[in-house]
């Protein structure tokens, strides 16, 4: 299976624990608490706890969008699998 996508400008790889920052920042933003709800999540040890809880998910897969350019993370991408 690929673990990294790779455009000209964006780049796609599998969520780790190395995005604990990121997700620590991501599900605490207004918009995520509104529409989403809110995680829990407020150390970046929380982040870590929630990425692990998530992944622990077989059906679904969690991909960080990150912009080459910037180095920067800039997104989640979620793709679930259907079961039958």
């Amino acid at each position: 299976m690929q673990t990294n996508f790779t455009t000209e400008r964006l780049q796609l790889e599998p969520l780790t624990h190395k995005h604990a920052a990121f997700i620590f920042e991501l599900v605490n933003t207004s918009g995520w608490i509104k529409y989403i709800g809110d995680r829990n999540v407020y150390t970046t040890e929380n982040a870590i706890e929630y990425i692990e809880k998530i992944n622990n998910n077989e059906a679904i897969r969690y991909w960080v969008v990150n912009c080459i350019y910037e180095n920067l993370a800039i997104g989640l991408v979620t793709l679930i699998r259907e079961t039958i």
